[in-house]
């Protein structure tokens, strides 16, 4: 799976993130530093899973877009995350 080594969290359970967020992220099979797509209700993104702020809710997971800017996705809002290599293989099958 496609990771980003300068934000790799070493295990599966990233301790940025707790509870509720960290749910999603073990369902999907993805951590911290993984560049992923995220699909939701209403639009899809794609960009790096970043650590939580300690001030961010958990209700949300970090994202950094490709142009730049971070964002927060609502967990309730998420359908799946699909890591990019992952997708990239079943392409290629």
């Amino acid at each position: 799976m496609t990771r980003n080594p300068d934000l790799d969290s070493h295990d599966s359970s990233d301790k940025s993130y707790s509870r509720n967020s960290q749910k999603i992220l073990n369902k999907f099979n993805v951590s911290v530093g993984y560049e992923v797509k995220i699909v939701t209700k209403k639009a899809e993104f794609f960009g790096i899973i970043l650590p939580r702020y300690e001030t961010f809710s958990d209700k949300y997971i970090v994202l950094k877009l490709k142009s730049g800017y971070n964002i927060g996705i609502e967990i309730e809002n998420i359908i799946e995350i699909i890591s990019k290599n992952v997708d990239q293989l079943s392409k290629n099958l």
